[in-house]
């Protein structure tokens, strides 16, 4: 797989036709010509902002366009559903939210895809107050991210990707903006892929696809830089992992690895720095990668550095 990118997160005041042909070459990048995949269930929030919603969107797309200055308290201040069509939410707005759980954009589908693409600014505080969050149920679960993004609070991650499915789940982060979370267990990238609980059928070929041209830095114990997680619930199937770094990874917390890979199904995890990754908290690896350990399952793991690592 080809893992360049091209300047295709570009100015979001361009007309919508421009951000869908930019949108669509990178879910070419990150998930290849898969069509549709799965997602993740997050609790409904209590109030969102509005955003302007896009009356020339394609047919089958809801397509909404988010800028200005939105505060939130106790929920997201960005948050928009779609149960149907495919969801984009393209965000330059300048984002703060306080409290437990106030994401700053939320995004939930269960069409063909979600996708959040946000170029503005997103402070989070407060537990869980994860700066970006996408999850769809039998979606692909997209996030663009050329902004920059902080969050301060236990378990609030930078961004936060998810797929769920009962067959095949795929996710992927595309990250050139800067993130910064201070907080235990608080990551800067999180992208996972989960078998739907209520299906007993093995999902086939799941993918999970991470790409950092970012500057991307955690200070609390066990919060990872970047963290992908595929097949979390521990069910069995096949699904591969590609993580990329080309930007900067740091992370000054205990337990707090630079990248952590558990890939617990039977597939080819692939890791490839070719930037900097720094940790200084006691067992901080700077690379640590978990493949094929759910039994029965098993593959290959390839870890490539012409970058460099300190621990």
């Amino acid at each position: 797989m080809t893992m360049t990118t091209s300047a295709c997160l570009r100015d979001h005041a361009a007309s919508p036709q421009v951000k869908r042909r930019h949108l669509h070459r990178h879910r070419a990048l990150l998930l290849g010509s898969t069509a549709s995949i799965a997602a993740l269930t997050f609790g409904p929030a209590t109030a969102f902002a509005t955003c302007e919603q896009a009356s020339n969107a394609p047919a089958g797309v809801i397509m909404y366009l988010c800028s200005g200055t939105m505060n939130g308290s106790g929920s997201p201040a960005v948050q928009q559903s779609s149960t149907i069509d495919a969801l984009e939410i393209l965000s330059t707005a300048t984002i703060s939210t306080t409290g437990a759980n106030a994401y700053g954009i939320y995004g939930y589908g269960e069409g063909p895809y979600v996708l959040v693409n946000s170029s503005g600014s997103i402070r989070t505080t407060g537990e869980n107050a994860h700066g970006v969050v996408v999850a769809g149920l039998n979606s692909v679960a997209l996030a663009f991210f050329d902004g920059t993004i902080s969050t301060s609070g236990a378990n609030a991650y930078g961004i936060y990707a998810q797929a769920t499915s009962g067959t095949y789940a795929s996710s992927g982060i595309l990250s050139k903006g800067t993130v910064t979370t201070t907080g235990l267990g608080a990551h800067g990238l999180y992208v996972a892929t989960d078998a739907d609980p209520a299906t007993t059928t093995p999902m086939t070929g799941s993918l999970i696809r991470v790409l950092a041209e970012s500057k991307i830095s955690t200070t609390g114990d066990g919060a990872r830089g970047i963290y992908a997680d595929n097949f979390r619930g521990g069910l069995t199937g096949t699904g591969d992992v590609n993580v990329r770094i080309t930007g900067s990874v740091t992370t000054s917390g205990h337990n707090a690895e630079g990248i952590l890979v558990n890939n617990r199904a039977a597939g080819s995890t692939t890791i490839t720095n070719e930037g900097t990754i720094s940790t200084a908290g006691t067992s901080s690896h700077g690379i640590f990668v978990n493949n094929g350990f759910v039994p029965s399952s098993d593959g290959n793991i390839s870890v490539t550095s012409s970058g460099t690592i300190g621990t």
